[in-house]
């Protein structure tokens, strides 16, 4: 549905249908980037996400893309928070990329990653997309903290915070990220960083 002129309100409806007639949808991809969706419920879209399911009943959807879709902070907070009940994603892909996302919540988006289990029952989220996205420093920073205090280990192999205002990023935390992120022989590392135009300085 990548670019089809589709509004909040339609997809608010769609989604209040499906949910109506108790849907179960097979996806595995669901692309509904460059669409406005400023309009959208993000407790609905968590409730969308749940009904993709595979034959046995689990949560399915492996790549979503909301590019460039006029989301806010807000709405984000509130798909997450609507997520708490849900034990495991399974995505391989999130792209939030072109959204602003000033006001998301460090902590809740922790919690997403910590929900998303890969195949293993291991938790991370392998690709994480996050540019510009009017994201700060300060955001940033209460994420890295949120991982430390839960012991989370990311399993990260690419993470995009490229065009973001970063100038108030502590360095140190940063690489506290770095670390907590392991490949799935446990060793410490991120293959793919990208933190392109992001107003860093040398002594960060």
């Amino acid at each position: 549905m990548h670019n089809c002129n589709l509004s909040g309100e339609i997809m608010n409806n769609m989604i209040t249908d499906c949910s109506s007639r108790k849907a179960t949808l097979g996806l595995v991809n669901l692309n509904i980037s460059d669409n406005n969706l400023s309009q959208i419920d993000g407790a609905l879209l968590a409730s969308l996400i749940c009904m993709i399911k595979n034959y046995y009943g689990v949560l399915s959807l492996s790549q979503l893309n909301m590019h460039n879709c006029n989301l806010s902070g807000e709405m984000m907070n509130n798909m997450i928070k609507e997520f708490s009940s849900i034990k495991t994603l399974r995505l391989d892909n999130l792209d939030m990329s072109d959204n602003n996302l000033s006001q998301i919540d460090g902590a809740l988006l922790v919690s997403l990653i910590c929900m998303n289990k890969n195949r293993s029952g291991r938790p991370g989220l392998p690709e994480l997309n996050m540019h510009n996205c009017n994201l700060s420093g300060e955001i940033l920073n209460n994420m890295i903290i949120e991982c430390s205090s839960r012991k989370v280990t990311l399993r990260l192999s690419k993470l995009d915070i490229s065009d973001n205002n970063l100038s108030q990023i502590d360095g140190a935390l940063l690489a506290s990220l770095i670390c907590m992120n392991k490949d799935r022989s446990g060793r410490p590392g991120l293959p793919e960083l990208n933190m392109h135009n992001c107003n860093l300085s040398g002594e960060m």
